[in-house]
């Protein structure tokens, strides 16, 4: 799906356990999510996803699968927009911004909003998110394998250093984002990407040359994994 418009809906577009969906070039912006996915082998690449409260959700489900997020422009997310019919994003302590992990959807027993014609009302079967700190018996994990943002260590005569920690003995893609404003801390612009190598314990480091970065304050990064599973954004390193 190429080139389309989806804006001011509860999620501007759902994949439901999908599988090998490409989406590209499209824009995103008002809703309560702009893009919603579940299932394995997605790819979003090179859409422009704002002004939603969520830009990208990524919902668990049984298993922990593996999508792709590549070359996105994702910016000015967190907006308190909370449309909630058969979707979205209306849990009030829900994390929000440009990449989120473990959204709950219309099956998650902490889904808040209409949960639509058709399912199961009775909250007998709801399933339950596994998190960081906790896996009860049965829950469903953090999707994309939870992989580790990078962590952007440090900014010195124009290259960008820091660590990424996946896979041990694998080769992982890292992207670069930038943003004007020193306070943002999504993925504004993309700057490009580098492979990086990490050890037998799954650690690597890398050191990448920034170009083309003049008048950008605020840098983020993406990792992806061998089998596509993206991370959510680093934390904002500013000049």
């Amino acid at each position: 799906m190429v080139r389309n418009r989806f804006e001011n809906y509860s999620d501007g577009l759902q994949i439901n356990w999908g599988q090998r969906n490409y989406l590209g070039a499209n824009t995103f912006s008002g809703n309560s999510i702009g893009v919603s996915v579940s299932g394995t082998g997605n790819i979003l690449d090179g859409n422009l996803i704002h002004g939603n409260r969520i830009g990208v959700a990524l919902r668990p489900e049984p298993t922990s699968t593996s999508n792709r997020l590549s070359a996105n422009r994702i910016w000015d997310n967190g907006k308190d927009i909370r449309r909630c019919q058969a979707g979205g994003s209306c849990v009030p302590e829900q994390r929000t911004g440009a990449i989120v992990f473990s959204v709950p959807a219309l099956e998650h027993a902490i889904y808040v909003g209409s949960r639509g014609i058709g399912v199961d009302q009775s909250g007998t079967h709801r399933a339950i998110i596994c998190t960081v700190d906790a896996a009860p018996s049965g829950c469903q994990p953090i999707p994309n394998h939870n992989q580790p943002a990078p962590v952007l260590s440090g900014l010195k005569d124009g290259h960008l250093r820091g660590r990424v920690r996946g896979e041990a003995n694998s080769l992982l893609r890292m992207e670069v984002f930038a943003n004007r404003e020193a306070s943002a801390s999504e993925a504004e612009a993309y700057l490009g990407d580098v492979l990086v190598s990490t050890d037998a314990t799954g650690a690597g480091r890398f050191d990448y040359a920034l170009e083309q970065a003049e008048g950008f304050a605020a840098f983020t990064a993406t990792v992806t994994r061998a089998d596509g599973a993206t991370s959510e954004l680093s934390s904002a390193l500013t000049r």
